[in-house]
């Protein structure tokens, strides 16, 4: 897709040997492997805000209320949401960039075309049960239950 614009000297003769096979082969890894790490974070961050709310751990009442508080807007009905929205366009472009190089030619290539394959599926039925929610909803917007509210697109319901 972008070969007309990449350099000739792109792979030189300075570029290890060991990352050229990887420079080809995991492209789903390379292009969106960061989200993985801000994927952990993100559940970091849920479970802190989940323990920070508990009585018996945190003395602090106004810290409490205000976890509390997070934990009802953010953690509870969208940290699934906010994550997987957040990193749905480029697990779904890179995921289908993978597809069309299916060659195994290292040993990480076969976790690197299972993860991309298993990110794409999970995008694809977020895609179907978002769709098929709004769909549900869309005559009445009073039935919505709390946990919906996403469908809505408000500015709180949009990730960061």
């Amino acid at each position: 897709m972008v070969a007309s614009i990449i350099p000739t000297t792109y792979q030189s003769a300075v570029t290890p040997t060991y990352f050229k096979g990887m420079i080809d082969s995991t492209t789903f890894f390379v292009s969106s492997g960061q989200y993985f790490f801000l994927l952990l974070c993100y559940a970091v961050w849920a479970i802190l805000i989940s323990i920070l709310k508990n009585k018996g751990i945190n003395k602090w009442r106004k810290l409490r209320k205000f976890a509390k508080g997070v934990f009802e807007r953010r953690v509870r009905f969208g940290a699934v949401q906010e994550s997987l929205w957040f990193c749905y366009m480029s697990f779904v472009f890179f995921g289908l960039w993978q597809m069309k190089e299916m060659t195994v030619s290292e040993s990480w290539t076969y976790a690197n075309i299972i993860t991309s394959v298993v990110c794409w599926v999970i995008c694809v039925m977020l895609t179907i049960w978002v769709v098929r929610l709004s769909i549900k909803y869309k005559n009445d917007l009073t039935k919505l239950p709390k946990k919906y509210n996403f469908i809505l697109g408000e500015d709180s319901h949009i990730p960061f």
